[in-house]
């Protein structure tokens, strides 16, 4: 690998952590305001937990595989398994 493709993978990375921590927090942040003014109700409070949950998963998941260096073994598996796990629920939830 040059360092051209060395930086380029390191910058795609480093921008998909960078969407991942700002989606975070658009979610998070109006979440707690209308949390703390009173306009969600359990039944929302506990699907939008849900969904901070499952985005939270799925960074973890990331920083796992990442951490691991994608070393082929069943680490690597379980960890792409965790995480597409996590996106048919979110799609599921989302979606019905």
């Amino acid at each position: 690998m040059s360092l051209d493709e060395f930086k380029f993978i390191y910058w795609m990375e480093y921008a998909h952590r960078m969407w991942g921590r700002a989606l975070g927090f658009v979610f998070a942040v109006p979440a707690v305001y209308f949390g703390v003014r009173g306009y969600i109700n359990m039944a929302l409070a506990k699907n939008l937990g849900l969904f901070f949950l499952m985005g939270g998963t799925q960074g973890l998941v990331g920083w796992w595989m990442v951490k691991s260096g994608l070393q082929v073994g069943l680490l690597l598996l379980l960890a792409c398994k965790i995480n597409l796990t996590c996106a048919f629920v979110w799609m599921r939830q989302h979606f019905t």
